[in-house]
């Protein structure tokens, strides 16, 4: 600690931006909320978790398929549940910021049958249940930009991660 004048007069750094909000992102199969954080300067650091719902319907992992066409359940489609984490950056001009960020995807499906019975499955989640986990890797990428006024922004993105999709959001800057 000082009292020096000349010390204490150098710092003159610009404020650090800080700013959050959330993002509803969809695709052709599914949408995902995202909150997301921003930190940094005119360049700036923005992390995301986009997140699907998590899927009411119970799953079994003692349960085959062939013993499911057996019993005469029918086939109800397959269920989806995916969690994406994203990092990257971007650069503040005027009013504008535009980003990108990579991340790493994780994918659960599930084949989904309907028990008429409701044995497996309650009344409330339509008799239908899962079986065969199949989880799956890869990686994202996301291009976007922000306009932000003093203390709201507003976003837009795209994304790739074996799909496309797009997602916009609201923001406040603190």
């Amino acid at each position: 600690m000082t009292t020096d004048p000349t010390l204490v007069a150098r710092n003159d750094f610009k404020p650090m931006r800080l700013s959050m909000g959330i993002v509803v992102e969809q695709d052709a199969f599914q949408t995902q909320m995202s909150p997301y954080i921003i930190t940094g300067g005119e360049s700036f650091i923005i992390i995301q978790y986009h997140t699907t719902l998590p899927l009411i319907y119970p799953y079994y992992n003692n349960i085959e398929t062939w013993e499911v066409e057996a019993w005469g359940d029918e086939s109800a489609g397959n269920m989806e549940t995916k969690g994406d984490f994203s990092i990257g950056g971007g650069r503040t001009i005027h009013r504008f910021s535009p980003f990108i960020t990579v991340g790493i995807t994780s994918r659960k499906k599930y084949d989904a049958y309907y028990d008429e019975l409701f044995v497996l499955s309650s009344r409330g989640q339509n008799g239908i249940y899962l079986i065969n986990q199949q989880r799956q890797i890869n990686m994202s990428v996301r291009g976007g930009l922000l306009y932000h006024w003093n203390y709201l922004e507003l976003i837009g993105q795209a994304r790739y991660d074996g799909r496309f999709g797009i997602g916009v959001g609201l923001g406040i800057k603190l």
